[in-house]
């Protein structure tokens, strides 16, 4: 007998989990727009078994992602997206700022200033610009009240809802060391 070449086995299929877990991902808040999109991509582009079930799940994912964020804009407006915590943070880092801006200055001049715009007259550049309530808003400087004996200031950011005095309104954060030497003092309510 004449030995026969082996037959070619026949290729194995490829797994298609990782384009299904790709397609799970995509009802996450956030990232889900994007996984689902790249789902429904990789599904169209490979000869996956799953491939169609990948892509039915990945479109489902996204458009629902799509379809909150229209409604958030459609109910909230802008404001819905402004980032609340990285907003407040980056206010209160702004507000360190001018506290130091400010100190600097007294030690200059002797004196705080009337209003925070004389700040951006010096040679000091600092931002007294108000953004806490979103960036669809109209900048205000911000909230600065200088003590009637000119010794101390209070200082603060109108936060989310625009309105000075309100709850949410943003405070500067000051380490122990600019604290004991700076004249801030918040009004007590």
């Amino acid at each position: 007998m004449i030995p026969t070449a082996a037959e070619p086995k026949p290729p194995r299929p490829q797994a298609s989990w990782p384009l299904l877990l790709l397609a799970c991902l995509s009802v996450i808040p956030g990232a889900g727009f994007v996984c689902g999109s790249l789902a429904v991509t990789w599904g169209l582009l490979a000869d996956l078994p799953r491939a169609k079930l990948a892509i039915v799940i990945g479109a489902t994912g996204a458009l629902l992602q799509l379809g909150v964020f229209v409604a958030l804009i459609a109910t909230k407006g802008p404001e819905a997206f402004q980032m609340g915590g990285l907003l407040s943070y980056a206010t209160r880092q702004d507000l360190r700022t001018v506290v130091e801006a400010l100190e600097a200055y007294r030690e200059d001049k002797a004196a705080y200033p009337e209003a925070l715009e004389e700040l951006e007259d010096g040679s000091l550049r600092v931002n007294v610009m108000d953004m806490s309530a979103g960036f669809s808003t109209q900048p205000e400087p911000y909230q600065y009240q200088r003590s009637a004996d000119g010794e101390h200031y209070d200082l603060f950011a109108v936060g989310p809802d625009g309105e000075p005095e309100t709850e949410d309104d943003i405070r500067p954060v000051l380490p122990e060391r600019l604290r004991a030497r700076a004249g801030y003092r918040p009004r007590k309510d």
